[in-house]
Formats: structure tokens, C-alpha cells, sequence
């Protein structure tokens, strides 16, 4: 069924949007409730919006699956509940969640695959704005076969809960495809102004085989935003602006991390090795009685610090 119209689709249809070249891209809105029961949505080479509260249910979704493709879940009460959301199955796909906008689902899957030359799986998510949510009870990977490019940026009070695990760059590249990309973004991109920052829970964040990063570009410096998640894995983490305290016990992060600007505190386990550029500032914030033991190297330029009431000890090789 290829919704290209006003029409509403029913329950039980597996819905395409596929026509670029329709008057209209399809619109749930006011007062709409669209319940699919367990039909699919494939967006691919058009546009698909819920706006104004309209309210789709439906069973596996796809944005970018055959052809790019685009879906927008924005204004409050507009929501979208599905079981598996995958953006950027084998082409581009973006999925913007913004100004209140809810989007549901079993598990999340951001850039699926691609082979240099016939086709990349590259998926673009944003959440943004206070009140818009992305909610997950299973797990969420970006980056997850070779080829596969995945991107999750969180901005200006948005919200990701993932009940399970989640897993940046999962796989190694193989048979002529290059490694998978996994990048999340708290706040903006790199190169990108810092803007208020979103916020992202899980049961953990594992870096996999792939080229994972972990990118925090805000403006709280209110020293009141944490990022709760255990991170393990060897990847990147950059702290580019604002002031970010890490809780989680990270001592199974194995890659490096950079503190190229604002204030990147530690309050719990860390593993992989730290360099603080000259306006970057590395605070330890144990709480008494905790003694809290980093050995890994520590270099550059900028400032080291400690600021908690408990006992920090540096074991590995530092210039301090």
C-alpha cells in the first residue's frame, strides 16, 4: 500500500511512502490515530510527518531502507509507537524528534550496512527540544554491520532512554566494506556552535569493532549535568564545551579521551588513556571516603584538578 495522499491507511496495511513527486507527503495530525496493529512503515525517497498530537502505532518502521528518506515527529502529544525503528537501513535516512515530539519502540537501529559504491546505510537521528523523547526497552545500536554510518544527537532538553544496552560502531569492516561509524552527540556536533545539552540513559554504552565517538559540545556549565552510562570499549570521547561530570564506573573504557575544551569531571572508575588541551580542564571528584585510582596516561597542556571531598591517585604515567 504506497501512501501518497490524505488518505489514511487502516490496520493491517504495510504502509510505503515512496513518491516524491505526490502533491501532498503524508500527514498525521490533529486528531488523528493511526493504529496499524503489526503493519510496517518504510519511508524511503520522500517525507513523512506527525505533527499537532497525531498518533501513529505500527510494527517494524524503516527511514532510508530502499531509497533516503525523511520522518518528522514533532509539537506535543504528536507520537510514533512501533517495534523496531531503523533509520538508515541501506541508504540515508534522518528522523528528527523535536518541540515535544515522542517516538516508542522495542529496539533502535541507527546506519545498518553499506559497501563503497552500491549503497550505505547512513542514519541521522536528532532529539530536541524539552519533552522530546525517544524511549526504547530493548537495545540500541548505531554503526551496526561494516559500512554503516550512525549518528544520535540530543539537544536542548531531549531525552533517549535505552532499557538495554547500547552499542556504538559495533563491526569491523569486512569483505572490502570499511568499519562502521557510531557517533552520539550530546548537544551539537563537532565544528558545530555548543547548544544546550539533551540527556541519554542506558544500561551501558559499548564501544564495538567499528570507529565509535562520543562527542559532548553544550553549555551548562552549571557543573549539574552527568552523564550516567558504565562506557566501555575502545573509542573516542571528546569534551568539546560546557561542564560534563562522567558517573558511571567506566573503568572498562579502553580508547582515548579528549579534553580539547570546557570541564570534563570524573566521579567513578575510568579506564583508557586522557589528553587535556590547553582549554581543557580534567577535574577528579571522588566523594569521601571513595579513593578513586585512574592509571592511565594523562598529557597535554591544560588544567588537571581535584575537587572532591575523597582521595584521587594517579598511578599511570602523567606530565603533572
Amino acid at each position: 500500500n504506497n501512501w501518497v495522499g490524505d488518505t489514511l491507511p487502516v490496520p493491517g496495511d504495510n504502509v510505503k511512502i515512496t513518491d516524491p513527486a505526490a502533491p501532498n507527503d503524508p500527514v498525521i495530525s490533529t486528531n488523528d490515530a493511526v493504529d496499524l496493529g503489526t503493519g510496517a512503515v518504510d519511508v524511503d525517497a520522500d517525507s513523512f510527518t506527525i505533527n499537532n498530537g497525531g498518533t501513529l502505532t505500527s510494527g517494524g518502521s524503516s527511514v532510508g531502507e530502499n531509497a533516503a528518506g525523511t520522518a518528522i515527529v514533532t509539537g506535543k502529544n504528536s507520537t510514533w509507537n512501533t517495534t523496531a525503528m531503523n533509520v538508515g537501513v541501506s541508504y540515508a535516512g534522518t528522523l528528527t524528534i523535536a518541540d515535544g515530539g515522542k517516538v516508542s519502540s522495542t529496539v533502535g537501529l541507527i546506519g545498518r550496512e553499506g559497501f563503497p559504491g552500491f549503497f550505505t546505510g547512513d542514519g541521522t537521528v536528532k532529539v530536541t527540544g524539552t519533552d522530546s523523547t525517544w524511549a526504547i526497552s530493548g537495545d540500541l545500536t548505531f554503526g551496526f554491520l561494516s559500512g554503516g554510518i550512525g549518528t544520535l544527537t540530543i539537544a536542548e532538553g531531549g531525552t533517549v532512554t535505552v532499557a538495554g544496552n547500547t552499542t556504538i560502531a559495533r563491526s569491523a569492516g569486512a569483505g572490502g566494506a570499511p568499519d562502521s561509524t557510531g557517533t552520539l552527540n550530546i548537544g551539537s556536533a563537532a565544528g558545530v556552535a555548543p547548544v544546550a545539552p539533551g540527556t541519554f540513559s542506558s544500561s551501558s554504552l559499548a564501544f564495538g569493532a567499528g570507529d565509535g565517538r562520543l562527542t559532548f559540545n553544550h553549555t551548562d556549565l552549571s557543573k549539574n549535568f552527568a552523564f550516567d552510562p558504565a562506557i566501555s570499549g575502545k573509542g573516542m570521547i571528546d569534551h568539546l564545551a560546557g561542564y560534563t561530570t562522567l558517573t558511571g564506573d567506566s573503568s572498562g573504557f579502553t580508547g582515548t579521551m579528549t579534553v580539547d575544551g570546557g570541564t570534563l569531571a570524573i566521579q567513578n572508575k575510568l579506564g583508557g588513556d586522557v589528553s587535556v588541551m590547553s582549554k581543557g580542564t580534567l577535574v577528579f571528584n571522588p566523594s569521601s571516603p571513595q579513593t578513586l585510582t585512574y592509571g592511565g596516561e594523562i598529557s597535554g597542556s591544560g588544567r588537571v584538578e581535584q575537587a572532591g571531598t575523597g582521595v584521587t591517585v594517579l598511578s599511570g604515567a602523567n606530565s603533572y
